[in-house]
């Protein structure tokens, strides 16, 4: 009696894991929902260009969505009052020097980065990446003769 109400509740645990994350099959359409149409057709978009095409020029429209997109995104950060570059750790490599800095981008946050300097003279090339969450800076500085 035991063994079968044990694999009863193994079978029921079972169909209840199988059936957690799944989706209907028919609200979805290749991971699009199928009322996305409808979706679509509620958003008005009032800054759209298309919308306001008779309205203003062209030049008046970037005007107003830069201003639009500026006040979403927020303050711009303030400039640092210095960089305060700390060297974290250095690495020699082949052919060049790899540093981990941290510096003030901003009076508000530091960020770390790489700093990669050539042992040869190059011409200076400075290449700013991000790099997941942390900024990458990788530099060529070119050692002038």
């Amino acid at each position: 009696m035991r063994t079968i109400a044990s694999l009863l509740l193994f079978f029921l645990c079972y169909q209840t894991m199988i059936g957690q994350g799944k989706r209907n099959h028919y609200e979805f359409d290749h991971e699009i929902p199928v009322y996305i149409d409808s979706i679509q057709a509620s958003l008005s978009y009032p800054l759209s260009w298309r919308n306001l095409k008779g309205e203003m020029s062209f030049d008046q429209w970037r005007s107003k969505a830069r201003d639009k997109v500026l006040e979403l995104m927020g303050p711009v950060p303030p400039m640092p009052d210095q960089w305060d570059v700390k060297t974290i750790a250095e690495e020699r490599r082949n052919g060049y020097v790899a540093k981990k800095i941290e510096f003030n981008l901003s009076r508000w946050y530091r960020v770390s980065a790489y700093l990669l300097v050539p042992e040869t003279p190059l011409t200076g090339v400075i290449l700013p990446l991000t790099f997941y969450m942390t900024m990458v800076l990788i530099c060529l500085l070119a050692r002038r003769r």
